[in-house]
Order: structure tokens, then sequence, then C-alpha cells
């Protein structure tokens, strides 16, 4: 079923999820106690999602999450070195998170303005 990592269940990274999984880059701020730290959501869906940190709480443990888009409480059910997954205390709109952290790198040319040279079609 699923391996014990760090003394909490950790479902196979083969497993079928009844839920999709957007994988992600996002960058937001964790809250367990009276502690702060930086931390990247690697992927997330509207139940939970996957946190990167240097030190991360305790399995078990209470943490809140924010940043652009999302404020949410949880549990830590897994940890595995500098990541772990948290279950959410109420389902979210995973979606929208990933919308609200959305940058489009591409240059995106005015109306009546070419695109720059790199990304012109090249001549046959």
């Amino acid at each position: 079923m699923g391996s014990n990592v760090m003394g909490c269940l950790k479902s196979s990274y083969h497993d079928i999820r009844c839920e999709t999984r957007f994988p992600t880059d996002i960058a937001g701020m964790a809250r367990s106690e009276n502690r702060y730290e930086r931390v990247r959501l690697i992927d997330i869906s509207d139940h939970g999602c996957m946190v990167e940190g240097l030190s991360m709480p305790q399995c078990g443990q209470h943490i809140r999450l924010s940043g652009r888009g999302y404020d949410i409480g949880g549990v830590i059910r897994w940890i595995d070195g500098r990541n772990c997954g948290v279950k959410f205390d109420t389902a979210i709109h995973a979606l929208a998170v990933v919308r609200a952290n959305f940058r489009c790198t591409a240059p995106v040319p005015r109306e009546g303005q070419p695109l720059p040279a790199r990304h012109a079609v090249n001549e046959i």
C-alpha cells in the first residue's frame, strides 16, 4: 500500500489519485506554532499539497500555508527529507491557486508590433 517515512504512512508514487494534482513551483510561507518558514508548493490538489522547505514540522502537526491566492490550514501526513505532504483542513480550488501564481514569461507583442527576432518564423 505505502511506505513508512519518518513514522508516517506515505503512499506510493505510483498510486492512483482520485483528484487532479497540478505540478507547481509556488512560493509561500508555512507557520507552525510560532515558527515561520519560506516554502515552495511542489504540487497541489483540492485536498492537499506537497511542500518543500528546509526544516518542516513533525508529522501530525498542524501547519498554516499562505501566499498569493491561498491561506489554508492542514496537517502534515508524511515527511521525506525536505518535502512533506499536507492534507488541507477544508477543500480549496487548486486551479485558482495555480492561476493566481501563473506568470507568463514569453514576450507578448503589442498590436502592430512584430515579435522579437528570436521568435520570428524562419524563412524557407
